[in-house]
């Protein structure tokens, strides 16, 4: 599996996630200051804030130095 389909896989794992928030997000909701994620359109309709765990926050920091067209 390549690199960021792995990172995706751990985020989603850590994070807990549904894939439909977890792709609606931009750079913008992921603070690594707090390691917290802000989820503005949930099922709920709620904005949310997840805290994001060493694994995530080091996946989402990886995922962040690859290629913009990844």
């Amino acid at each position: 599996m390549p690199e960021d389909f792995q990172l995706v896989m751990t985020i989603a794992l850590n994070t807990g996630l549904r894939v439909a928030e977890q792709m609606k997000f931009k750079w913008d909701d992921v603070d690594f200051r707090s390691r917290q994620i802000t989820i503005s359109q949930t099922k709920a309709g709620e904005t949310q804030y997840q805290p994001m765990n060493e694994k995530a926050y080091l996946s989402f920091k990886r995922l962040k130095e690859m290629p913009s067209h990844i």
